[in-house]
């Protein structure tokens, strides 16, 4: 399974420090006038995925125009591994449009289906591609059953219709459902967010979990497959600038790679 890094544009600089050899996610929406974000990664060899951002625009009431969007990968097409559609959230027509006007711009971007529209449109997208995003699903919040089930039920669907096609998982943050679905791909910012509450990754045999505590942290040290090099470093006091953040969040990265590696393959 492929994790991207996501949140990488508030955390430039200190993220190339932490992230090589690894991927991230990109929002257009945060990046359109700040594109120097795509070269500073690729000239450090990390793969990059460019998501539209139309989830953040539509929170902002803005709206991402199709031909910004394609003026804009046009210009670095050659520099993403993968692309998203744009899509219009909650109305799945507009998002076709936006898609088949990308596809007819020569870009081959990903199709995403959102959590709440008609199961039929997820059905037409297997018929039709070999990779489909889910979309929409920080909407369940902590309703981890629930996004279960649901996700389940694409699973389910996949299986009748294309069991090869590949699935990438957007802001997906729930481990369990990471590792119990045969996700092809996933983006989440978790490993990010626990580090700037001061938090720690916990990697064990059973999963992956917080520390809120320093005690909570040590007390479970002896029992870490992914341990960190220098505790000390790790446990730093709170951070108080950009740089100071970067032991926390190479182990907490660490954490996670290391268990999205045990992961069987799909």
């Amino acid at each position: 399974m492929k994790l991207y890094l996501a949140g990488a544009e508030s955390w430039s600089r200190v993220f190339a420090d932490v992230v090589g050899g690894h991927r991230v996610l990109l929002s257009y929406w945060y990046i359109q006038d700040a594109p120097h974000f795509i070269d500073y990664y690729v000239s450090r060899d990390i793969p990059v995925f460019l998501d539209s951002g139309a989830f953040s625009a539509k929170n902002k009431g803005v709206e991402i125009k199709i031909n910004d969007y394609i003026d804009f990968i046009h210009t670095h097409h050659g520099m993403v591994d993968v692309i998203s559609n744009l899509d219009v959230i909650g109305n799945p027509t507009e998002s076709e449009r936006n898609h088949q006007t990308l596809l007819e711009s020569g870009i081959d971007a990903l199709p995403v289906y959102h959590v709440g529209s008609p199961w039929s449109v997820l059905v037409d997208l297997f018929e039709r591609f070999n990779y489909v995003g889910l979309g929409g699903m920080a909407g369940f919040g902590a309703k981890r059953k629930a996004l279960g089930a649901w996700l389940a039920r694409v699973f389910k669907i996949r299986r009748g219709v294309n069991p090869t096609c590949k699935i990438h998982g957007f802001g997906l943050t729930t481990w369990e459902l990471i590792a119990n679905f045969p996700f092809t791909s996933v983006d989440s910012t978790s490993w990010i967010n626990v580090s700037i509450h001061n938090e720690f990754m916990i990697h064990t045999r059973a999963g992956l979990r917080r520390a809120r505590s320093r005690q909570e942290f040590i007390d479970l040290l002896p029992f870490l497959l992914t341990r960190p090099d220098d505790v000390n470093d790790v446990m730093l006091p709170p951070k108080t600038d950009a740089q100071s953040y970067v032991p926390l969040f190479r182990y907490n990265l660490q954490c996670w790679t290391d268990a999205i590696k045990r992961i069987p393959p799909t």
